[in-house]
């Protein structure tokens, strides 16, 4: 039999194994071995059929591990996942608030786990046509993107140039078609408003000017939902300012005017629920210099539980995020998408309730 006919017979047979589906997206080919064998040939011939096919797109090689069906983005081709988080974020472990840096650890860890490569791009990124440059030759299977992006980018769909497969992490998704992952913060929000159902006036301080602010918003309005007679006041500390003004400022004169309007009257809140510990630790400072007692006068609940919750006096009662996990489970939804198996655009990761001082 002459070489080229040789080599045409391995070409068509590996073809028709994955159009009938015998080889396919994301698994293994046979391996040199087999095919020499079935065709009674040397490793010349295989060689050249996968190299063609490679040519062709349809097969792909991964040095040290073997050569995989490449084809319509079901099963990891390329067996790499990068993290991109937005410019503004800094990459330091703080010691007081581990949340985000969680996320990435769980995130690695789970991609060890799996056995996929996991790189990390962050920082270098300012403007689309950046993020365009610095990308474009990458070869991904997908993307966990940083939910700040929903803030700080109009248009996060830019990804999708880069690769079908993205799952935003703490991602708000009212706000965008991406698949998300984010807190369960409805959930949250109604463990607290059951040890908050015995106040009369319940402010929540949050802001709106961030997508995960919004996010918080909603959900506790929805948890509010179960407390129908419940009296709630919402103080919005971004509402007078601007967007670049609110992300370039200490949030502390923020919250202190927005709860001095909240305790103007001669009838002011009796509990504080904030969309945060550092709002949770500031409304304890502003409840101090008003000379009310927290929780005999006033209960505080913060959200996070960073580490800065345990510094105020008294203690912050908050709601744990493990952000790990949800770093980790970020990974499986992302792979249940390569392989065609997720119908779902979210997936919520619960909190837990920590009780501490600050409330009754």
């Amino acid at each position: 039999m002459g070489r080229n006919k040789l080599y045409n017979e391995i070409t068509n047979y590996l073809k028709s194994a994955i159009q009938n589906g015998n080889l396919k997206v994301g698994e293994a080919i046979y391996s040199e071995p087999e095919l020499c064998k079935k065709f009674n040939v040397s490793r010349t011939p295989v060689r050249n059929a996968i190299r063609q096919l490679a040519a062709e797109n349809i097969l792909v090689s991964r040095q040290g591990q073997g050569t995989y069906v490449k084809g319509d983005g079901h099963g990891l081709i390329h067996n790499a996942i990068c993290m991109v988080n937005h410019w503004t974020r800094k990459l330091r472990y703080d010691q007081t608030d581990t949340y985000y840096m969680d996320t990435i650890f769980g995130i690695e860890e789970e991609c060890n786990q799996r056995q996929i490569n996991f790189q990390m791009f962050s920082g270098v990124i300012s403007s689309k046509d950046e993020l365009l440059k610095q990308m474009k030759d990458r070869k991904l299977d997908g993307i966990i993107l940083d939910g700040s992006y929903q803030t700080h980018e109009d248009d996060i769909k830019i990804f999708k140039s880069l690769t079908p497969h993205i799952v935003v992490l703490d991602g708000n998704p009212a706000e965008t078609d991406l698949p998300c992952i984010a807190p369960d913060e409805t959930g949250a929000f109604e463990k607290i408003l059951e040890l908050a159902a015995m106040h009369k006036n319940i402010c929540f301080l949050h802001e709106t000017m961030s997508a995960m602010g919004r996010r918080k918003l909603t959900a506790f309005k929805k948890a509010a939902k179960k407390y129908p007679s419940m009296k709630v006041i919402y103080a919005d500390y971004s509402e007078n300012t601007g967007y670049e003004t609110f992300f370039n400022i200490n949030h502390y004169p923020l919250t202190y005017k927005a709860l001095e309007n909240v305790f103007a009257g001669n009838t002011h809140a009796d509990c504080i629920i904030c969309d945060s510990d550092y709002t949770g630790v500031k409304s304890i400072k502003f409840l101090e210099i008003k000379n009310l007692r927290v929780p005999a006068d006033v209960s505080v609940f913060g959200f996070g539980n960073i580490k800065f919750s345990l510094m105020s006096k008294p203690t912050l009662t908050t709601i744990r995020i493990d952000t790990a996990g949800m770093g980790r489970k970020s990974i499986e939804f992302l792979c249940d998408i390569i392989e065609g198996n997720a119908n779902d655009k979210a997936r919520f990761y619960p909190g837990s309730l920590i009780k501490r001082d600050s409330h009754k």
